[in-house]
């Protein structure tokens, strides 16, 4: 028979961790990352908690944003995954969800759109799991520019392989893949 697993959340702890990673972010914005229902904790206390620290949530999906809005936050949720039909652009501009776009297949669900939501752009800058290469930044920009949807874009975002490895060269030379691919758009 196996042990039975218990997690215990101390959720003033949670609130002093994340008091000090924003006064560690300097002038940086920052949102708390509650994916996976919580990191497993339920996403409603965690979210609570936050409530009254947190400018900003973000979720892998849309069915863990759709969570946070029955706990009744009104916060903005980024959805890390983006979206997976072009119908739910639509809910994300409705419910103030900001979708990370990072393929040419939400590009063209975005066009289709009158009203659509705030949101992030992805470059690959080496994980090679999602997001644009940085060659091809300049043309979506460019395609956003002629649908008169860049107005709409909050900033670019990437996925560091190997962040906490201190000893891991990954990070600086994917943050200077990053820079450069995002330098030409400073706004």
């Amino acid at each position: 028979m196996p042990r039975s697993t218990v997690a215990r959340i101390d959720l003033e702890a949670l609130r002093r961790n994340f008091q000090t990673a924003q006064s560690r972010a300097g002038g940086a914005q920052v949102m708390a990352v509650v994916k996976a229902d919580g990191y497993g904790h339920g996403i409603g206390p965690v979210v609570s908690a936050l409530d009254s620290l947190a400018p900003k949530f973000a979720v892998a999906c849309l069915e863990e944003a759709r969570a946070i809005r029955e706990t009744g936050l009104v916060q903005p949720v980024v959805l890390l995954q983006g979206v997976h039909a072009g119908a739910d652009i639509d809910e994300c501009a409705q419910q103030g969800f900001e979708p990370v776009f990072h393929s040419f297949q939400q590009m063209e669900w975005l066009e289709r759109l009158e009203a659509r939501p705030a949101f992030w752009l992805k470059v690959n800058s080496g994980m090679n799991r999602l997001g644009f290469h940085p060659d091809e930044l300049a043309g979506v920009m460019g395609e956003l520019q002629a649908m008169d949807a860049d107005r709409g874009l909050l900033g670019f975002v990437t996925h560091f392989a190997c962040a906490d490895d201190p000893d891991s060269t990954m990070t600086a030379q994917q943050t200077s893949v990053f820079e450069r691919a995002t330098s030409a758009f400073p706004d």
